[in-house]
């Protein structure tokens, strides 16, 4: 067994000081969720329900931008009735501003379009997604979810730290989410590029803890695919790694939102 790989997964679980920020300020335990319980018990619900489609999402090759999967009849009804009114279409305000729990089409519609104009994006109404906005959404379940999760830290926690600030790049309209970037290469060993390749590829994805380039290439032949060795990626690429990640930041909150 590699030591090394053995050594890096144990480096997961380390616990962070309690003064560390994920995603947003820091919560008092004294606060309550910006999520409520039954609202982030939804959102988990929802994500399970779409993690059933996770084999038949990596099975599509070729153009996995245009290869559409639909979900499920029974599945179909649930979220029709009931995660994407409530967890996507229905704006709240949170702190970071008015929006919905999950922004399912936020990156896939065009400026001047109306949310309600793009109802069929993302997963949208009619349930039907291909594999560039089932990352996406998956991204925007898990990322919700940790937003409240007890905070974590070590090479998860650091590599979100990393990544979190290209989506920003993808905003504006359908024509960014199937841009690429290229991780930051410059200043020097500390570079975004230095660090995945470094520390974040070989810990996390050589060792087959997050599943990079082979959700998009499932024989691992093409290296150019996911965020890979080439720092280069889309908003699928970068979503998927960022939705992994985020979930494996949620190993003990999912058990007790399970049981509560």
């Amino acid at each position: 067994t590699d030591k090394k790989t053995i050594l890096g997964f144990f480096a997961l679980f380390e616990h962070a000081a309690a003064n560390f920020n994920i995603v947003l300020p820091k919560v008092n335990k004294e606060q309550k969720n910006q999520i409520p319980q039954e609202d982030r018990k939804k959102i988990l619900a929802c994500a399970m329900m779409f993690e059933r489609y996770e084999y038949r999402m990596v099975q599509l090759l070729g153009d996995y931008n245009k290869a559409l999967v639909s979900l499920d009849t029974n599945d179909m009804n649930v979220w029709r009735s009931k995660y994407y009114y409530e967890l996507t279409f229905w704006v709240r305000a949170l702190p970071e501003g008015n929006r919905p729990y999950l922004e399912d089409n936020l990156f896939f519609k065009d400026a001047g379009q109306r949310i309600e104009e793009c109802h069929w994006y993302g997963v949208g109404s009619d349930g039907i997604f291909c594999k560039h906005e089932y990352a996406h959404f998956m991204y925007e379940c898990y990322k919700a979810l940790a937003r409240d999760a007890g905070i974590r830290s070590g090479i998860v926690r650091d590599c979100i730290m990393m990544l979190e600030p290209y989506v920003e790049k993808f905003r504006g309209g359908s024509k960014y989410s199937s841009q690429a970037y290229v991780l930051n290469k410059t200043g020097g060993s500390g570079c975004d590029f230095s660090l995945w390749i470094d520390r974040y590829h070989p810990t996390l994805v050589k060792s087959n803890i997050i599943v990079d380039d082979k959700f998009f290439d499932p024989t691992g032949k093409n290296e150019h695919w996911g965020i890979g060795t080439d720092g280069i990626f889309n908003l699928a690429e970068l979503c998927n790694v960022l939705a992994r990640c985020y979930k494996l930041l949620l190993t003990d909150t999912i058990s007790d939102l399970l049981t509560k």
